[in-house]
């Protein structure tokens, strides 16, 4: 829409390298779209039953579709100095991957067109293939004869660089897919080669705010807003808590019976 040059966002949707699970694509990307980005949804090859491993290919898929938006950005009205990338779960991998290992890809079709993204958001990703991995996700990658060298270029806390673009990573703590961890190895490794980063873990996650037996440092989450609030049943430390909305608490817990006690 217009002439205007607008910032880009390619989503890639996690699904634990089996499928592109349709839950964090076009959703997600109408949502950066409403927000002033043009926005693209990666679908990538996946290793559904398991057969052979995927190795580099969807590093290689990734990779090519940034190429192949920079090569149109005339076209698709983007800026191509402003091409961000956001991945969850095992697509948090596949974009922290084309953030390590973007100078490793070589392509023939868009040479001379860069594929490193010039920033990137990781939800809840995979990144290690150690102690904390997804094991589910590094074996339809690298399949379960991996050798040392391939566990080892794809386990990413070990492969940032001094050329690793800017990244944003969240996830909540309680994640029992993804271990937190993982998030915190990337973080740290940045940190070590002094990249830009920010890293977000919540305590708990909206359910908790939505709970029967909502506790204070659930309701001093930024996830919670006033939920927990509006709950009859709420206790004196919930109703006392500081939440982003406490002005629109304070009536709801006036009203509240554990408060009156």
């Amino acid at each position: 829409e217009g002439e205007q040059a607008r910032p880009c966002m390619l989503v890639v949707p996690g699904g634990a390298y089996c499928v592109v699970s349709p839950t964090e694509g076009e959703i997600v990307a109408m949502e950066f779209y409403e927000k002033g980005y043009n926005a693209f949804v990666l679908t990538y090859t996946t290793n559904p039953l398991m057969l052979e491993p995927l190795k580099d290919q969807p590093m290689r898929d990734l990779s090519r579709a940034i190429r192949f938006i920079r090569s149109r950005a005339g076209e698709f009205r983007i800026d191509p100095d402003r091409l961000g990338i956001c991945g969850f779960s095992a697509g948090g991998h596949l974009c922290a991957s084309v953030c390590v290992h973007f100078a490793d890809i070589s392509d023939e079709v868009y040479e001379g067109i860069s594929n490193r993204p010039d920033a990137a958001i990781l939800s809840y990703p995979v990144i290690t293939s150690g102690d904390k991995a997804h094991q589910g996700s590094i074996q339809a990658l690298l399949g379960a004869d991996a050798t040392e060298a391939e566990l080892k270029y794809m386990s990413l806390e070990t492969q940032v660089t001094e050329n690793t673009p800017p990244c944003f990573l969240w996830q909540t703590a309680t994640d029992e897919a993804v271990p937190v961890e993982n998030s915190y190895l990337f973080a740290q490794a940045l940190k070590e080669k002094g990249q830009d980063f920010t890293v977000k873990a919540e305590a708990c996650d909206a359910k908790c705010c939505q709970g029967t037996a909502c506790k204070e440092n659930c309701c001093q989450k930024a996830a919670c807003k006033e939920n927990c609030c509006k709950k009859g049943d709420c206790d004196k430390k919930c109703c006392a808590a500081a939440c982003d909305k406490k002005a629109a608490c304070d009536k709801k817990c006036a009203d509240c019976p554990a408060a009156k006690k």
